[in-house]
């Protein structure tokens, strides 16, 4: 994910996590507050309980990899904190994929591809 759509000081983290809104899936958990910027931005995270650090790192390349194809319809103007769950580590990238896009239509926060229809 390039350096403008990703969160990364924990002041950043901290706001969406104090005034933002969530929802949560069995994969994962997603913050969003509105920001006063172009694009979207999002931070990605995964808690100390879920295991290891090699556990932890697979679970945020997964979610990375599953934001990488839906980055283009996410909708701009909002920062988002993508939380992994324990689930999500032992899932393929189409399955976090598939359950990160129904939580992001839960908040109204995708809208359509212009390049796939």
């Amino acid at each position: 994910m390039r350096r403008h759509y990703r969160l990364r000081k924990p002041r950043d983290f901290a706001r969406v996590y104090d005034g933002g809104v969530s929802t949560a899936s069995r994969l994962v958990v997603v913050y969003a507050l509105p920001n006063q910027r172009d694009g979207a931005r999002i931070g990605v995270a995964a808690g100390k309980k879920l295991g290891n650090a090699v556990k932890r790192n697979r679970i945020k390349r997964v979610i990375r990899a599953a934001l990488h194809e839906l980055l283009p319809r996410v909708k701009p103007g909002y920062d988002l904190i993508v939380i992994g769950r324990a689930a999500a580590g032992s899932t393929k990238t189409f399955q976090v994929r598939a359950d990160l896009e129904r939580v992001l239509n839960r908040l109204k926060l995708l809208g359509s591809d212009a390049n796939h229809g």
